[in-house]
C-alpha cells in the first residue's frame, strides 16, 4: 500500500492510499486521463489546427514508408516459406496499421477548410470517450450536418453505409489491435480476462496479410469520403460520395476474392532480390 499520486507537468493526480497494481485498468485509465488531459490544455486555433495537420502529414508518410518495409518482409517469408516469420511479422503490420490508422484520422480531422475549431473538438470528444469509432462516426455525423440536405437531394440514409463500413474496418481491426497490445497473440480473453473469447480468437488466427492490407485500403477510401464531405458539402460532395463509396465497395469485393494461398503463388513466380 502506498500514496498514489502522478504528476503530469503542472496537474497532479491524487489516487489515495492504494496499491497501483489492484486499481482496475490503472494504465489504460490512467493514459487516457493523461492523454485528454494534454490534448485539451491547450485552446484550439487555426494556427494549432494547420500545426497538427502538417505535423500529421510527417507521420503519416512516415508510416506509409514503414508499412512497405514491413509487407516487403512478409512477403519474403511466405516466398521461403517462413510462415511462423510471417505470422509474427504479420501481427506487427496489424498493430502498425493501427498506428497509421490514429495518425491518418487525426491529420483528417485537422484538414484544412475543413471542419470548424469547435467541430473538431467535438471530434475529439467523441474519440476520447469511445475511441477511434467513435470518432469516426461522430465526423461523419457532424460533416453531414454541412450538407443542405432539401437543396442537394441526398438520402440521408445513405450514410448508413458508411457506418457499416467504419464498424467492419475501423471498429473491428481495433478490437484485434487491442488484444494484440496487450500479449494475446495467439488466444484472445474476454474484457475482464476470466475466459478465452473463441470468437476474438478465431479473427486473430485469420489474420494476414490480404486483411491488413484490407483494412488500409478500406480505411484511405473512407477518409477520401470524409474529406468531400468536409471541404465541398455545397458543391461537388454529392457525386463524390457516390463515385467514392462505389469504389470503396469495389475495393471491398475485389479483395473478398483475394487468398493468402493465391498471394504465395505469386510470389514464388518471382525471384527472390535481397
Amino acid at each position: 500500500m502506498c500514496a498514489v499520486v502522478v504528476e503530469y507537468g503542472k496537474r497532479r493526480f491524487d489516487l489515495g492510499q492504494r496499491d497501483p497494481g489492484s486499481i482496475p485498468g490503472f494504465r489504460e485509465t490512467l493514459s487516457s486521463r493523461l492523454f485528454s488531459e494534454a490534448r485539451s490544455s491547450e485552446p484550439m486555433d487555426r494556427q494549432i489546427q494547420l500545426a497538427i495537420f502538417r505535423a500529421q502529414v510527417e507521420n503519416v508518410k512516415f508510416l506509409e514508408t514503414a508499412r512497405k518495409q514491413i509487407s516487403k518482409s512478409i512477403n519474403l517469408s511466405l516466398r521461403t516459406n517462413n510462415l511462423h516469420m510471417a505470422n509474427v511479422q504479420t501481427k506487427i503490420y496489424a498493430q502498425m496499421f493501427c498506428a497509421w490508422s490514429e495518425a491518418n484520422f487525426l491529420k483528417l480531422i485537422h484538414t484544412p477548410h475543413g471542419y470548424e475549431l469547435d467541430e473538431i473538438v467535438n471530434v475529439k470528444k467523441a474519440w476520447d470517450a469511445g475511441g477511434i469509432t467513435s470518432g469516426w462516426r461522430r465526423a461523419v455525423e457532424v460533416g453531414l450536418t454541412k450538407i443542405p440536405t432539401v437543396q442537394s437531394g441526398f438520402d440521408p440514409y445513405a450514410s448508413t453505409k458508411i457506418f457499416r463500413i467504419i464498424d467492419k474496418y475501423v471498429r473491428d481491426p481495433s478490437i484485434l489491435r487491442n488484444k494484440i497490445a496487450h500479449g494475446q497473440w495467439k488466444v484472445a480473453l474476454n474484457r475482464d480476462n476470466t475466459a478465452v473469447n473463441t470468437a476474438v480468437t478465431h479473427d486473430i488466427e485469420r489474420i494476414d496479410i490480404i486483411v491488413v492490407d484490407t483494412w488500409f485500403e478500406c480505411q484511405k477510401h473512407l477518409a477520401l469520403i470524409v474529406e468531400s464531405l468536409i471541404e465541398t458539402p455545397e458543391r461537388t460532395f454529392i457525386n463524390a460520395y457516390w463515385s467514392q463509396l462505389e469504389a470503396l465497395e469495389a475495393t471491398i469485393e475485389e479483395r473478398s476474392t483475394f487468398t493468402l494461398d493465391g498471394k504465395i503463388a505469386v510470389l514464388r513466380r518471382k525471384p527472390i532480390r535481397r
